[in-house]
């Protein structure tokens, strides 16, 4: 009652522009915060930059405002943003002096024009002023970023600062020219994927992560190296050491890179337990499922994705993987691993359930499983007291439907082929699980969405 009470004052104080005015300077410290979060929250362009003015603290943390008002950072129009950055470097009077814009995400074109707002509404006898954000580059907006460091680096007035650097379709060169600007104290995440990145580029960018002691995730998908017990030797080298100078790095993502018999390599050097791993589509060996499954030290493991590797050769190693993590794991992604070639996969799988504590999300999709052998698969993982989604798939030959058939055709085209799943609201009942459990049912070899025609109560996740 008192939060609605104070939400609704609020909404209308910051709706009107001169209300906000005459409340900052008789209101007291604490309620201004509380204006400010709704007028974010709001979109209030007006009213947020009177607030953030006549802001009575020298630290404006966005993560902190939010919280006051229980909405998330992802709520915020990018407008709001820039008019808070205008505000900070180009009125005179401001107390701010560190802005802390990280966790708010910007896609490259409105960094690119929360950037060109600082530039235009900067002014040179301003207070000294830190602002940090989590930076998105790309080829187009890359001269604008360039641009605002050399105007906002150490040493100016202004110092722009980067958390979480994206980079995506930019050369070695710039690649490392845009490292250069992160502080290494400051920076805690990179994402180098998509920059077509081959062993020779690598080895140019690698080397430059070594000084970025507070490092704590690096992706380095979707890129183009190679490594294999034949070839890469000079990159396994570089990774090793600058791993071995990254002394806080926990989540890796290496996806759709080859790495065959070279995790070894690549992981051992690591000072830090690994939180997250994704590995999808590496082409992993045997060596390297051993060593995942039997010597990393996954004691901290949250978040591991296997998936687009054939593993049915390597099921004792599996076994060894999910059993050793299964106090901490969360989330696990094996889709499309070849399971149903080993005829014990499913037994397996079924076993190392029990072992689980944390884990919320398992997909075990396009593994060529039928619906009687996966009914006790889906039941075992339903049992997980924390489990709230699982995604599978059916082999269509089970469906006992003609594909020639027109209501056969006409569901596909709507989203979804009508058939019975009471079996599995049969396994999901003997689990025991909530209501809220989603269980998402897709065609093994087209992957459409089964639709269930009749309500069994289950949450099936929508197209």
């Amino acid at each position: 009652m008192v939060c609605s009470l104070l939400n609704s004052c609020a909404s209308k104080i910051i709706s009107n522009y001169q209300m906000t005015k005459e409340a900052v300077v008789s209101i007291p410290q604490e309620l201004i915060q509380i204006l400010l979060a709704v007028a974010i929250r709001d979109g209030q362009t007006p009213a947020t930059k009177v607030l953030i003015s006549s802001w009575p603290y020298q630290v404006l943390n966005l993560r902190t405002v939010v919280k006051i008002m229980n909405f998330s950072l992802r709520s915020i129009k990018h407008d709001i943003v820039i008019t808070i950055l205008n505000v900070v470097v180009g009125v005179e009077g401001c107390k701010v002096k560190f802005v802390d814009l990280q966790g708010f995400e910007l896609n490259c074109l409105q960094m690119q024009n929360c950037l060109q707002a600082m530039i235009n509404g900067f002014k040179p006898d301003s207070q000294c002023k830190r602002v940090i954000f989590d930076w998105s580059v790309d080829a187009d907006n890359y001269s604008i970023v360039s641009k605002a460091m050399k105007k906002f680096s150490e040493g100016s007035q202004v110092e722009l600062l980067c958390g979480k650097l994206s980079a995506e379709g930019l050369s070695e060169n710039k690649l490392i020219k845009l490292i250069k600007y992160l502080k290494n104290d400051v920076a805690q995440g990179l994402n180098l994927s998509l920059n077509h990145l081959k062993n020779e580029g690598l080895i140019k960018v690698l080397p430059h992560l070594d000084r970025l002691s507070n490092l704590r995730c690096l992706d380095l998908s979707y890129n183009v190296f190679n490594l294999t017990l034949s070839n890469g030797d000079s990159l396994c080298k570089c990774f090793k050491e600058v791993f071995t100078s990254l002394r806080k790095l926990q989540d890796i993502s290496l996806n759709y890179n080859r790495i065959t018999g070279r995790m070894l390599d690549i992981i051992s050097p690591l000072k830090t337990p690994v939180r997250l791993l994704k590995l999808d589509s590496c082409y992993l060996n045997a060596g390297d499922l051993s060593f995942l499954g039997n010597t990393m030290d996954i004691s901290n493991l949250e978040v591991l994705d296997l998936s687009g590797n054939a593993l049915s050769s390597y099921i004792q190693s599996l076994e060894n993987l999910l059993l050793r993590s299964g106090n901490s794991l969360i989330k696990l992604t094996l889709a499309g691993t070849s399971l149903g070639d080993h005829e014990h996969s499913l037994t397996m799988l079924t076993r190392v359930a029990k072992g689980f504590k944390k884990l919320k999300f398992f997909s075990v999709q396009f593994n060529n499983f039928g619906r009687e052998e996966q009914v006790p698969l889906v039941c075992a993982f339903a049992s997980i007291k924390s489990m709230n989604e699982m995604k599978i798939t059916e082999i269509r030959d089970e469906m006992g439907i003609d594909e020639s058939d027109e209501a056969y055709n006409l569901a596909l085209r709507i989203g979804g082929v009508p058939r019975d799943l009471s079996k599995y609201k049969d396994a999901l009942d003997r689990a025991g699980c909530c209501d809220m459990f989603d269980l998402e049912i897709k065609d093994e070899e087209h992957g459409d969405l089964f639709v269930d025609p009749s309500d069994y109560g289950i949450n099936y996740a929508n197209l």
